[in-house]
């Protein structure tokens, strides 16, 4: 007999009973929904409910506030209560989500099973894996899986982060979120994300009529809820989409409202990406610094390459936003609507070189889009006997040993400028101590060798 606990009593034990831990009974095979302490099986102690076995769902799963549910490596499964009904048998809403202003998920797997679609008739009820509404909260070890009804809705994603009221923060660190349809997370109102160590994306392959739905791994901010999201987004890897056509672009990250935003050492890829980040503003005070993003080359047979661009910024987000030291490889073009200043790479404590011995020293810069840099000194000065050209080579012959700092900018007429202190070493030349062979008591004489 399987024990049900209501959610009054969960908040009763939560509060006096921390120490005590409560098992549930096994569930049945597919469960309709509800309380996920009800129907899945597990313990709880204190405020973390902690999942015993693989839990199936027909319906909506809910966290009660506070709850921590640690999946300990189990499955939750979504599936279709009666895809033979028609579109009253179609999984709609949420496969997890939160009763409260608190939610906390780890070490958890939630997944899809190919969700049947009649026409988009899930209208304004989305599909969603992982559904934080009006929440707080952290997702730590989290994978979200095949959340897809290989359709072309526009309705289905695999996390959903969305504040209607008051601002929330959420955190998601070390999970996985692949085989998505429309995003593998959206974030959407006043939201502030942190995100580092996940990979999100790659997208569901099996979408028909490729190229009708556009499709972003990451989307921050939304159009359809005003106030802007911000945050974090840090060491992840974005892994985009080659479905789009034009006219239907699809990306790696897309920002559609966003206010206070950086994003920083993640790494963008994936096969033919259409855009890896695309700004559809008004966005304000985004970062984007020192991500790699790249693509390796189209592959699918009959597509055109209308895209194909690393960023891609409108004109309203234009002014405050700001690029620093990207690198971009496989892109059509690397920077549309923005420039990006030159990167310089040379390290600010160059090696110590040998007072009157040549030097042939070559300064390095990075540049997104064009290559005429040129080099100059702006103040402090270079060790005596030492000429930097306009190339960023340094040439000559050090005249005295010493340590010198030197502010140099590198500038492209088009990107614009950046600089660096560099401090310069000197060092004199090694001296030559003669080797001698030390001799110890009296010599042995010997005589000379006569040959017959």
């Amino acid at each position: 007999m399987r024990t049900r606990v209501p959610v009054l009593a969960l908040a009763l034990t939560l509060a006096v009973a921390a120490a005590e831990q409560l098992t549930v009974g096994a569930p049945a095979a597919f469960a309709a929904g509800g309380d996920i302490t009800t129907v899945c099986a597990g313990a709880l102690s204190g405020s973390t409910y902690t999942l015993g076995a693989d839990c199936d769902t027909t319906a909506t799963l809910t966290v009660p506030d506070g709850l921590t549910v640690d999946g300990a490596g189990h499955e939750i499964t979504a599936h279709d209560p009666d895809p033979a009904a028609g579109p009253s048998g179609l999984f709609l809403g949420p496969v997890v989500t939160n009763e409260g202003a608190t939610m906390n998920l780890t070490h958890l797997t939630v997944r899809g099973t190919g969700f049947t679609s009649f026409g988009c008739n899930a209208g304004a009820t989305p599909t969603v894996g992982v559904f934080y509404h009006n929440a707080s909260g952290s997702m730590s070890g989290l994978k979200v899986l095949d959340i897809t009804q290989h359709s072309t809705c526009q309705t289905v994603h695999s996390i959903q982060l969305r504040a209607d009221t008051g601002p929330q923060t959420v955190s998601i660190t070390g999970s996985t979120v692949a085989i998505y349809q429309r995003t593998a997370l959206l974030v959407q109102g006043a939201v502030t994300l942190h995100a580092s160590g996940d990979t999100f994306g790659p997208p569901d392959p099996l979408t028909p009529n490729p190229g009708g739905l556009a499709q972003n791994t990451v989307q921050i901010g939304s159009p359809a809820v005003p106030e802007p999201s911000s945050g974090t987004f840090t060491d992840n890897t974005v892994i985009g989409s080659s479905f789009g056509r034009l006219g239907a672009a699809s990306t790696g990250m897309l920002i559609a409202g966003a206010s206070g935003l950086s994003i920083r050492d993640n790494t963008f890829t994936g096969v033919g990406t259409d855009q890896g980040i695309l700004f559809f503003g008004p966005n304000s005070d985004v970062t984007i610094a020192y991500n790699r993003i790249e693509r390796t080359a189209q592959d699918r047979p009959g597509f055109e390459d209308h895209y194909g661009f690393g960023v891609d910024v409108d004109a309203s987000s234009r002014p405050s936003t700001t690029l620093i030291c990207n690198t971009f490889s496989g892109w059509n073009r690397n920077l549309v609507g923005i420039t990006q200043p030159p990167c310089i790479t040379s390290p600010a404590e160059l090696p110590c070189v040998t007072v009157d011995e040549p030097v042939d020293l070559h300064l390095e810069a990075y540049l997104a889009e064009h290559t005429d840099l040129i080099w100059h000194l702006t103040s402090g000065e270079l060790p005596p006997g030492l000429t930097l050209h306009r190339d960023g080579v340094i040439t000559g012959t050090p005249t005295a040993v010493g340590t010198t700092t030197a502010t140099i900018e590198v500038a492209d007429p088009q990107e614009g400028t950046a600089s660096r202190t560099f401090t310069f070493c000197v060092k004199a030349a090694p001296t030559t101590t003669p080797t001698t062979t030390p001799t110890t008591g009296t010599p042995i004489a010997t005589s000379p060798t006569t040959y017959p």
